[in-house]
């Protein structure tokens, strides 16, 4: 998973810290395997750190690279506006990654569910010309300024970037996210 972020070196801080802390809630499950209390008292702090992302934290099932403490702030590359995803990892893609991780933990739906999510934020960001962006904004101006391949402008921006492991991070996310719905879910197969 850390391979996916090839930016600036706060940002593979940041995403060493998500990545960690879903390491560390699988090694945590792990080895109180034996101890039924520790195991979901652990299961219970990941169940709530994910049900915390999607219901406080994203937009659309994207994410940003940086918030507040009190979401106030919020930044991916630059200031984002509250209808805008970060595509760019550490953004959605990484997050997705470190959902899919919590699932392969814990073998609990919620945490595939959340990662369904945010594939499905991601093939809403994706443009016509097959790639994405460094981020997505879901505002009606937004959708209307990028040719997203879903819901998006006929004559908007539509300009894939390989840049910052932008698309191949997604596209990363996007099949390791099919294979965890067992190939099931047409809106992420296509």
């Amino acid at each position: 998973m850390l391979a996916a972020c090839r930016t600036r070196p706060e940002a593979v801080i940041q995403e060493m810290k998500r990545h960690w802390t879903v390491l560390l809630c699988s090694l945590t499950l792990n080895a109180v395997a034996a101890d039924s209390d520790l195991r979901d008292a652990a299961e219970n702090a990941l169940r709530r750190g994910v049900e915390f992302f999607r219901s406080e934290v994203a937009v659309e099932g994207t994410y940003l690279w940086r918030y507040s403490e009190d979401l106030s702030k919020r930044e991916g590359e630059g200031i984002a506006t509250g209808t805008q995803g970060w595509v760019q990892p550490p953004g959605t893609p990484a997050v997705g990654l470190a959902l899919l991780a919590a699932w392969e933990a814990t073998g609990e739906d919620y945490a595939r569910q959340a990662a369904r999510e945010t594939a499905y934020g991601l093939i809403r960001g994706q443009l016509r010309s097959g790639g994405w962006a460094h981020s997505i904004d879901f505002s009606p101006d937004g959708q209307e300024r990028a040719a997203y391949r879903v819901e998006g402008g006929k004559k908007g921006r539509n300009v894939t970037t390989l840049d910052d492991d932008s698309t191949q991070c997604s596209l990363r996310f996007l099949v390791r996210a099919d294979q965890a719905l067992g190939f099931q879910d047409q809106t992420i197969r296509e």
